[in-house]
């Protein structure tokens, strides 16, 4: 268990469909309510927001069936808390699941499958006389026998105690064993699909190929979706897996990818055709030791291995924004099935220049009516998300579509690799950084002393600088969802939007002389001139370069841009001075960047200490 307290920064601005999905279930008139919202709307940052508003009343228990979820939820809650919780409000944190016990936590995060047992759900009884929150992740399993013990055990069902919230969230209300929901759930509270999130950036559009190549499945006149064992004695066979391979070779050997699989042994069959044709593979299953499938899914997103075939274990709670290949070898007529394995490529991922995900539809060579492709999915989600909205009282809920956009929306400049900039004409910036695996978020302003004096003598005021964190952490779709809403609030849109008519123009006369005395090549469009003329110039690094091998500073600290590497340069060139000395020097001279690099963890504290002490 562990006890955090909130610095109030405001941070991370939740992005407008989250506030609306968050001022739906507060003016929600039952206490059972559900949010719809596909893969990449945030859900987990939705539901910590108003965890972290219902404290006050008591503990809150996040429900989930996989560990993935449980350690996401933890990571998001903590960054949610930090941000909105009131200035130095404290709470305990913990985890019920295996041998994790923390079962007096002001917010746990629990396993359904431990928290279901008879003895932890009779501790979590004895540390707390109610629970006025339950929030249940992946709802759409909630009818399970496993999921009503605790609810049941809560006072979730039937009457519910005045006052307790049970919220449910999902990405597609539907179950293809028709469980009833309604027992558990009394409707829903806000819903935004896949189109919503693909209209204003944060999904990219999935892209179908249909292989034709399987036999044996029959279309049926009932909505039941084939058994896996029947999907299995049709696909997995050395044919069908052959033309997978050979089909993934022509049209996404350039794309980390996903295979949904129909059973283990399909899952080891299909990894191993692709192993004959020298493609780095592995295969993942529910079965393999957790260190194992850690392991094996730590080397996926490292991009050692490029085609992870699956079963049963990556259709929820798995986020590798960087995926932008499904193979669908699991043909399936299950809304819910389908969204799930392609949702898992639709993230955004700016840092790769992503624009969409290709989905390699394993199909019947006969047409079967009720077969989930991509054309059907999109077509049912948009269905789905307008019967849902015309059952509530869209106008309690404000807009559902947002307004905010993604980073996508934005020119970032790409400093060097690990580093992108969004900078506009007032000396404002938003940074990206990745280094290590660790994604960090600033946004601030900065401007030389000879750009301020001329700020000054044109009449406008100097600019102050200032950085400040906006998110620390690992998941790179919350790096750039931090980056897009600041962008958007903080930036000039005509500075950094990509529908900027200017951006496409000829670069302009005086970019040309720029680029021509530093020997650079003219690029055909404005846009492109500027990102010459704005980061810093290849010699500028390498006399920086050799400076900071010098003094050993990490080369994270080089400047990003050509005027921030000159006044460096300006401070420090020709004057003897120790180490220490320069880090001073860098300090004043770079102090939004020295802000940066002490809080994502680059510098050391005696550094701080030091720059402190001066």
């Amino acid at each position: 268990m562990q006890t955090l307290v909130s610095r109030a920064t405001g941070h991370p601005r939740l992005r407008d469909y989250q506030e609306a999905a968050v001022d739906a279930v507060r003016k929600y008139p039952k206490p059972r309510p559900v949010v719809v919202a596909a893969t990449g709307a945030g859900k987990t940052v939705i539901a910590s927001k108003i965890a972290v508003e219902r404290l006050a009343r008591g503990p809150v228990l996040f429900l989930a069936h996989r560990d993935e979820l449980l350690d996401q939820t933890l990571e998001r809650f903590a960054m949610v808390f930090d941000g909105h919780g009131a200035p130095g409000q404290e709470v305990t944190v913990g985890r019920i699941q295996a041998e994790a016990n923390d079962v007096a936590a002001d917010f746990a995060v629990a396993s359904v499958q431990t928290l279901s047992q008879p003895e932890r759900l009779s501790q979590w009884l004895a540390a707390h006389e109610t629970t006025p929150t339950v929030i249940t992740d992946e709802c759409h399993h909630a009818a399970a026998a496993s999921y009503k013990r605790i609810y049941a055990a809560l006072g979730l069902l039937g009457d519910v105690r005045e006052g307790t919230l049970h919220l449910g969230l999902t990405a597609t209300p539907y179950r293809t064993d028709r469980a009833d929901l309604t027992q558990v759930y009394d409707g829903v509270a806000y819903a935004i699909g896949i189109h919503d999130l693909m209209e204003i950036g944060f999904l990219v559009p999935p892209k179908s190929e249909r292989l034709e190549i399987v036999e044996g499945l029959e279309d049926d006149d009932d909505d039941r979706d084939w058994s896996d064992a029947e999907v299995a004695g049709a696909v997995d066979t050395p044919g069908v897996n052959q033309r997978i391979v050979e089909a993934w070779k022509e049209k996404a050997s350039d794309r980390l990818t996903i295979a949904f699989c129909a059973s283990v042994e399909h899952a080891y069959h299909l990894a191993d055709a692709f192993e004959a044709a020298g493609v780095p593979v592995a295969a993942v299953h529910g079965a393999l030791p957790k260190q194992v499938r850690r392991e094996t899914l730590a080397a996926f997103s490292d991009g050692k291995i490029r085609v992870l075939c699956n079963y049963g274990v990556l259709t929820e709670g798995f986020d590798r924004p960087e995926v932008t290949c499904i193979i669908m070898a699991r043909p399936t007529k299950s809304h819910s099935l389908y969204v799930q394995c392609i949702g898992r490529g639709l993230r955004i991922a700016p840092h790769i220049g992503k624009e969409d995900c290709l989905v390699l539809d394993v199909v019947g060579v006969t047409a079967i009516h009720k077969l989930m492709t991509v054309d059907r999915l999109l077509a049912e989600d948009q269905d789905a998300v307008s019967e849902a909205n015309a059952k509530e009282d869209v106008a309690a809920r404000g807009k559902r579509v947002a307004k905010r956009l993604s980073a996508a929306a934005f020119r970032w400049l790409r400093v060097r690799d690990g580093v992108w900039l969004a900078r506009d004409f007032r000396g404002r910036f938003v940074r990206v950084q990745q280094i290590d695996g660790v994604w960090h978020v600033a946004y601030g302003a900065w401007a030389s002393e000879e750009s301020n004096a001329r700020r000054v003598a044109g009449g406008d005021a100097p600019v102050e600088p200032k950085a400040e964190t906006l998110y620390y952490g690992a998941d790179s779709e919350m790096a750039w969802g931090c980056a897009a809403t600041y962008a958007q609030l903080w930036l000039q849109p005509r500075a950094v939007a990509v529908d900027q008519d200017w951006m496409t123009l000829p670069p302009t006369p005086k970019q040309v002389e720029a680029l021509q005395r530093r020997g650079l090549p003219v690029p055909q469009t404005r846009w492109e001139a500027a990102e010459l003329v704005t980061l810093a110039t290849p010699r500028q690094l390498e006399v920086l370069g050799k400076i900071f091998s010098a003094y050993k500073v990490p080369r994270h600290l080089l400047p990003d841009t050509l005027e921030e590497a000159a006044a460096l340069l300006d401070a420090v060139i020709g004057k003897r001075m120790d180490r220490d000395e320069f880090l001073v020097q860098y300090s004043r001279v770079l102090p939004h960047r020295w802000l940066i690099a002490l809080e994502s963890h680059v510098l050391t504290a005696s550094y701080a200490e030091l720059v402190n002490a001066v």
